[in-house]
């Protein structure tokens, strides 16, 4: 009802409520005229459900014809309520169709409510206490007054049978059917579209598994559809008000709740427009990622039963997709537990059919209203009740459980479950603690689009191959909405146009030449009258608006804001762009490789010796020409090279910082040096899994595990990590994997002595791996665990992470996952950082990338915040790993990465009171929110950080050299000893899974040169016993 009515527009709402209620008691009067007729036993019930329906009506439109009248008076300045609510009281004066008057609305209701001594409400409690033997029942007598309202204001209570009909409600209501209609409308439309497909195939080559199954989706969204349109008509008969600003547009009703009113009516229209800007507001997909307990214990009221004896059953989905079903039951009760794990869902649907698939009745809600309501009640353990003070309801059933509740259907009928939502067991963090976590990558890019998981409620169509989405979920571009498969997104040939300079793709040059394909589409604004998708975005076309475009040369269509995001390839198939794309990119492929041949001359060259720390020096090794041979011996590295090999030369260090070299690599350029090249015939320098026995997991990753192993020839311990080539062909990273190699062999150019070190890797069919220096003492994780870090240990440590992190800066590298997990204790107490599959080359001062990734409690601001950033993240993760190790604890903390990413963005760092002063003083400069201005950010990088008084005193050649005595050693019962490593990872079987995937012979080929071995392992290997 509009907030400003004049005195005309309030008499014309009062004669439309008079008619309105005059219709319903003519209803009234013919159902109990029909009811004392009829002896079938299922048109009993539904003629008398039809009447305690009408019943409510009638109360909620009296309801408001009171409050019209009352304005009216205001207006007018009348002062005789008697007159009034006898008015409202009685309806005289309105004819029926006979010219008679009609009995008021009140005697005609209270007549008709009670027929043959059997109440609905009676029928429920008796069917409840014979079968389920509970307390609880829908009481339609409460439901009849419109001012029964909850009082916590959560969505959910508007779903509840006890709600009785308001404004509120039946805004909720028409604003949720509408949304729901639209989707099963899309549903239906896509199946008989797909139905059609399959019938236009010959007999013999229908799939007649595959028919049935459409016919019975197509049965069930046209029963749904029935059913949302039948409830649409009853609450829009009944809203008094704007209804278009209800169903299509909340931006007045927003504008009109921000004004304030002079009444109670007034009051309460705002009130209603508050509720709505609430609906608009909150997100349809609110991720939820725990267990949903669902008991459907029974349904009463359902239209549209054939018999009373038919049999009837529920379904529940979650985000549209089938996850239980209840038993057949004649007299809809069930009494059934569901206990069904939910992954990021965002809501639920219960719908009731009768034997043979016919809809009756459905209901659904979103798992955010359920969890507003449990901790509104102190329900849910994943919120907090404490800052509300309201008591719990009385009308609906609580205990420790859960909730029990009566729910609305539509479009008539309720429904008995028993709710509750076990939030994800996460490991809780202590006050005083800190806890492992996971890096996160949020957005997955190809050719400048932000790709991300989606979970899609009706029938779409991929981009890049055409088929629909059979799985209900895929890819989109976060920034131009451009759909597609999972397995198809490696295809995309379409650039985004969003992308940025430093989004630029490798393989942005066979798009570019593909690019080069430009025959322009010639669109047209058409009206759609079929059953169409959009070729960009994959939503299914709107019917009749002029707000669809198609080619009139090659009929393409899409929406009109999708038009410019469409290439200019009229008249090109999608099958022949990809093959075209193919084509090329393997073409790129073969020449980057033979400029490499070309670059690399396959002579093994006798370079000087030049100084340096690295233990291998010139050496000098006999050979067995005849193991050199062509073909004699397999090549890792995909050549051979003939001839001896004299010496294995030291690498040399290439010291490239400036802007100008950001074109090329630095040091980790190289993928193998000729001392390797010559000396991979010699039979000590070929690795493989037969090389090594498996003892112990002792870490996991997102992308494979890391095991303990013992080298059979050297009888060395490593650590390999194993990744399957499955997982970083879908991931798409590839290119990671191979940055990953190319920072292990930049930490291997100087043997620096706080990086871990990388001895080989090599591959397989299905899996690539790295052979790491096994460093026995575990991650300071574990420890800080198991002993808090006192300031000189933590400086210590702190001192060799800030050499680690300088050396990579020095070469361009930022290593973007600084955390307790990854900083390792060797056996003499000096740390060494691994994992560098975060790392990102190419940053030399001033470089910027964008990439969301990292570990939420160590990611700084201008990550968060989705904007380029450069090396001084790596200095905001140290001064979180400096806190963490001097306090024991995260300066950011929360229950989920929302709130950690809420933290870091808006929270002040606490201090403790007995912090030094320069403790807290280099923490306040490293946690800078802007990086401009955040300690170690300007050009001298590190040095500026080496110079804080936090470091005084500190030698720092003699903690380069390890001269330093370090605070802590660990302590091993035996060489294979892992139990200072998490017993989460060692308990596990050291064995690798089985894998039967296939890779295809351009999926092998991503891997070509992949094998590698360092010379420091080449030097132990000739040097070990035969």
């Amino acid at each position: 009802m509009g907030s400003r009515l004049n005195l005309s527009e309030i008499d014309a709402k009062i004669n439309e409520l008079e008619a309105k209620i005059a219709m319903e008691i003519k209803l009234q009067i013919g159902a109990r005229n029909m009811l004392d007729q009829l002896t079938d036993l299922n048109a009993y019930q539904q003629c008398e459900m039809n009447l305690n329906e009408s019943h409510r009506r009638i109360e909620f439109l009296k309801g408001e014809m009171k409050k019209l009248r009352k304005r009216k008076r205001e207006i007018t300045g009348e002062t005789s309520p008697i007159a009034a609510s006898s008015s409202v009281n009685s309806i005289d004066g309105l004819p029926n169709a006979n010219g008679t008057a009609i009995p008021n609305a009140q005697t005609a209701a209270e007549d008709i409510v009670m027929p043959r001594s059997s109440s609905l409400n009676a029928i429920h409690v008796r069917n409840r206490s014979e079968t389920l033997n509970l307390s609880q029942s829908p009481n339609t007598n409460a439901l009849s007054t419109s001012g029964n309202r909850q009082s916590s204001g959560n969505l959910i209570n508007l779903l509840k049978c006890e709600t009785g009909l308001s404004n509120e409600k039946i805004a909720y209501k028409l604003k949720e059917i509408k949304w729901k209609l639209e989707i099963e409308t899309k549903v239906k439309a896509g199946t008989e579209k797909l139905f059609a497909t399959i019938n236009r195939q010959h007999a013999e080559e229908q799939d007649k598994k595959r028919v049935q199954e459409i016919q019975d989706k197509l049965l069930e969204s046209s029963g749904k559809v029935i059913c949302l349109n039948k409830a649409l008509q009853r609450y829009q008969g009944l809203y008094i008000g704007d209804e278009e600003a209800i169903l299509n547009d909340t931006e007045k009703t927003e504008e009109d709740s921000t004004e304030k009113e002079d009444n109670k009516d007034n009051d309460q229209s705002k009130s209603t427009n508050d509720l709505l800007s609430k609906i608009s507001s909150q997100s349809r997909k609110v991720p939820i990622t725990g267990k949903f307990l669902l008991r459907v214990i029974t349904a009463t009221n359902l239209p549209g039963k054939k018999s009373h004896k038919s049999d009837s059953y529920c379904v529940i989905r979650v985000d549209n997709t089938p996850r239980g079903k209840t038993r057949s039951s004649r007299h809809s009760k069930w009494n059934e537990d569901f206990n069904i794990l939910i992954d990021n869902a965002s809501d639920v649907e219960i719908t009731v059919y009768e034997k043979g698939g016919t809809v009756l009745a459905m209901s659904w809600f979103k798992f955010g209203e359920l969890i507003e309501e449990l901790q509104y009640r102190g329900l849910y353990r994943g919120g907090s009740s404490e800052s509300l003070n309201s008591p719990p309801q009385p009308q609906t059933h609580v205990d420790h459980n859960g909730i029990d509740v009566w729910l609305d259907m539509e479009p008539a009928g309720q429904i008995f479950l028993h709710l509750n939502i076990v939030p994800e067991a996460r490991k809780k963090r202590r006050k005083d603690g800190v806890i492992r976590t996971k890096p996160v990558k949020k957005f997955i890019y190809k050719r400048g689009h932000k790709f991300s998981p989606i979970h899609f409620y009706q029938p779409m169509k991929c981009a890049v191959c055409g088929d629909f989405f059979m799985t209900n979920n895929g890819y989109q571009c976060a920034e131009c909405k451009y759909a597609c498969h999972k397995k198809c997104y490696r295809k995309v040939i379409v650039k985004c146009i969003t992308k940025t300079d430093q989004e630029t793709d490798d393989d942005d040059i066979a798009s570019a030449q593909i690019m080069k394909h430009k025959i322009p589409h010639r669109f047209e604004y058409v009206v759609n009258f079929g059953v169409n998708w959009c070729c960009h975005c994959g939503y299914l076309l709107p019917l009749g608006k002029q707000k669809v475009t198609r080619c009139s040369e090659c009929s393409l269509m899409c929406h009109k804001h999708c038009m410019p995001m469409v290439p200019n390839f009229c008249g090109m198939s999608r099958d022949m762009a990809s093959t075209l794309m193919e084509a090329i990119e393997h073409a790129e492929r073969e020449k980057k490789r033979k400029l490499a041949e070309a670059a690399n001359p396959p002579q093994a060259q006798s370079q000087p010796n030049s100084a340096s720390n690295s233990p291998v020096g010139s050496m000098t090794i006999p050979i067995d020409q005849r193991k050199l041979q062509s073909g004699s011996e397999p090549n890792l590295l995909g050549k051979s090279y003939p001839g001896p090999v004299t010496t294995i030369p030291n690498q040399q260090k290439s010291n490239v910082t400036s802007p100008k070299s950001a074109g090329s690599r630095p040091v980790s350029t190289a993928g193998y040096v000729p001392g390797t090249e010559g000396a991979v015939g010699l039979p000590f320098s070929k690795v493989s899994l037969e090389d090594f026995n498996f003892l112990a997991v002792i870490g996991k990753g997102n992308f494979g595990k890391v095991m303990l192993a013992e080298e059979k020839a050297t009888r060395n311990l490593y650590a390999i990590k194993v990744l399957k080539k499955e997982f970083i062909i879908e991931n798409d990273e590839i290119e990671s994997t191979k940055s990953e190699k190319r920072v292990f062999m930049a930490a291997n150019q100087e043997r620096h002595p706080f990086l871990v070190n990388l001895h080989s890797c090599f591959q397989t069919s299905t899996r690539i791996y790295f052979v790491m220096e096994y460093i026995s003492g575990g991650d300071l994780m574990w420890h800080i665990q198991h002993q808090q870090f006192n300031e000189k240990r933590a400086k210590f440590y702190a001192c060799e992470v800030l050499l680690a992190l300088e050396y990579f800066h020095k070469n361009n590298i930022v290593y973007r996952d600084l955390k307790l997990d990854n900083i390792l204790l060797t056996l003499d107490g000096h740390i060494k950082i691994t994992d560098y599959g975060l790392c990102k080359e190419n940053m030399y001062h001033g470089a910027t990338t964008n990439t969301f990734c990292g570990t939420p409690e160590f990611m700084a601001p201008e990550i968060l915040l989705e904007k380029p950033y450069g090396r001084a993240v790596d200095w905001w993760a140290f001064g979180v790993l400096i806190y963490e190790m001097l306090l024991g604890q995260s300066p950011f903390r929360g229950d989920d990465e929302e709130e950690i990413f809420e933290a870091i963005l808006e929270d002040d760092i606490i201090y403790p009171i007995n912090m030094s002063r320069d403790s807290v003083s280099i923490l306040q400069k490293l946690l800078t929110k802007d990086p401009s201005k955040r300690l170690g950010a300007g050009p001298n990088d590190a040095e500026d950080i080496k110079k804080h008084p936090f470091f005084k005193h500190v030698k720092w050649d003699k903690i380069l050299n390890k001269e330093i005595n370090p605070p802590y050693k660990p302590k091993i019962n035996s060489r294979t000893d892992v139990s200072n490593f998490d017993e989460e990872f060692t308990r596990e079987i050291p064995v690798l899974t089985p894998c039967n995937c296939v890779l295809n012979e351009a999926d092998q080929e991503e891997f070509r040169n992949f094998s590698y071995i360092s010379n420091w392992a080449l030097s132990q290997r000739a040097n070990a016993p035969v």
